[in-house]
């Protein structure tokens, strides 16, 4: 019994490390993509046209990357 101890180990180092060789590399993330619009609220008079009193609305959203394939959203119907 003694002796299946040191092969088990060896063999889960080899498993390991042989892996970490295959691993694939680190792609990098999506860019993140942003759009801003000011609302509820009300434009000036000619002599002051500015947005005024309203809030602003921040949405972030993230981007799909193709690397590769032939369609960010698949085939689609044929």
């Amino acid at each position: 019994m003694k002796r299946h101890i040191p092969a088990a180990s060896l063999l889960a180092i080899t498993l390991l490390l042989s892996g970490s060789a295959f691993a694939q590399e680190r792609k990098p993330a999506s860019p993140r993509g942003t759009a801003a619009t000011q609302v509820g609220g009300k434009w000036g008079t000619e002599k002051e046209p500015r947005y005024s009193g309203g809030k602003w609305i921040e949405v972030d959203y993230g981007r799909p990357i193709k690397r590769g394939r032939e369609s960010v959203f698949g085939t689609g119907a044929e």
